[in-house]
């Protein structure tokens, strides 16, 4: 169960955070962009109503298909079991079979991971403390790397010892260090090739095709660049395009910026694409391609969920729309039209 647990937690890391305006680097990143390039304010109502329902899906999703597919390797009858009896004495919610249990049991977890990791990103954000951090490390990553080494804590019988800097170095994972160190190193060799500047001239082709079309390939390429470049200099790079194709097409730029940002909070793939990933492969004893399974399927429901969020939410709270907006190159962006 425990391993079970950490399993979500580590996705939920990934997915957890993109519901709200501080939630993870790249959000921040945008608010920024759009204020001192476009002079135009994202609000936080529109974060909520837009990006938390995908949140809650993709953490959802992603806690279903850990149950799913490793749910035979844990114990969870006694956990089922107490969990039963929380229903019946305190809930007074008398559960027909065990699949109901375990329906409930999932909910719940899956709720209060979401609702706990945004929680501690807000709290975060408030305090400033996100920014004295190097990279910008979540503190949900912070939690499975601690839970990580606190294996090393407690000797083969169970015994707590006091963790020694001898212990502790050997206890580091060089395996895993070596494979995030050359993820890095890949993503930098892709930065410093240029290779984000030779995508400009294909993508600035796309003005011409429909904005629903523009949208959907916009999000797609930056889910799959996400696993192997830096995160925040690829996001730089595409919200200069996609508010470009925006001018050009007529639309307004939070149409394309928004998948594009939550795409790209979706390293979930690649052993080195976040740290909180690269800790998962390493801990667990299944195979990794099990866990890829998983993290491209939780990636293709995060993406597929903000488009549907974009185009239904987003149009008819917030009229979204391709047609809405009516921007010209000469005529640049405005809070005008979008509610507070």
């Amino acid at each position: 169960m425990k391993i079970g647990l950490i399993i979500s937690v580590a996705y939920a890391s990934v997915f957890g955070a993109i519901g709200t305006p501080y939630g993870t680097p790249v959000n921040l990143a945008m608010g920024k962009y759009f204020a001192e390039h476009l002079h135009q304010d994202v609000a936080t109502t529109i974060w909520v109503a837009v990006c938390l329902p995908v949140s809650a899906m993709s953490v959802i999703s992603s806690t279903c298909l850990v149950w799913k597919y490793f749910i035979e390797d844990w114990n969870v009858d006694e956990f089922g079991m107490g969990f039963s009896m929380f229903l019946e004495n305190v809930a007074e919610i008398k559960p027909n079979s065990s699949k109901t249990v375990r329906l409930i049991t999932l909910l719940v977890l899956a709720v209060a991971i979401l609702l706990s990791g945004i929680a501690i990103n807000e709290l975060t954000q408030t305090i400033h403390i996100m920014e004295s951090l190097p990279n910008q490390v979540s503190i949900t990553t912070a939690v499975v790397v601690a839970l990580f080494f606190m294996r090393c804590s407690h000797d083969k019988q169970g015994v707590h010892t006091i963790l020694t800097l001898e212990i502790l170095i050997g206890k580091v994972p060089w395996d895993l260090l070596f494979v995030l160190g050359g993820q890095d190193c890949l993503g930098k060799a892709v930065l410093s090739s240029g290779a984000l500047d030779l995508m400009q001239t294909p993508l600035r082709q796309l003005s011409q095709w429909k904005p629903f079309a523009v949208q959907v390939v916009l999000a797609s390429s930056t889910a799959l660049l996400c696993e192997v470049v830096a995160s925040g200099e690829a996001h730089e790079a595409l919200l200069v395009i996609a508010t470009k194709l925006a001018v050009e097409t007529k639309v307004d730029p939070l149409y394309y910026a928004f998948p594009v940002t939550i795409a790209i909070t979706t390293a979930s793939i690649l052993p080195g694409s976040a740290v909180s990933i690269a800790l998962l492969m390493h801990m667990t004893k299944y195979s990794t391609a099990k866990l890829l399974f998983l993290g491209a399927t939780a990636k293709v429901v995060t993406v597929v969920c903000m488009l549907v969020s974009m185009n239904t939410v987003a149009v008819l709270v917030y009229d979204f729309s391709p047609k809405s907006g009516h921007l010209s190159k000469e005529q640049p962006p405005t809070t005008a039209h979008l509610p507070l």
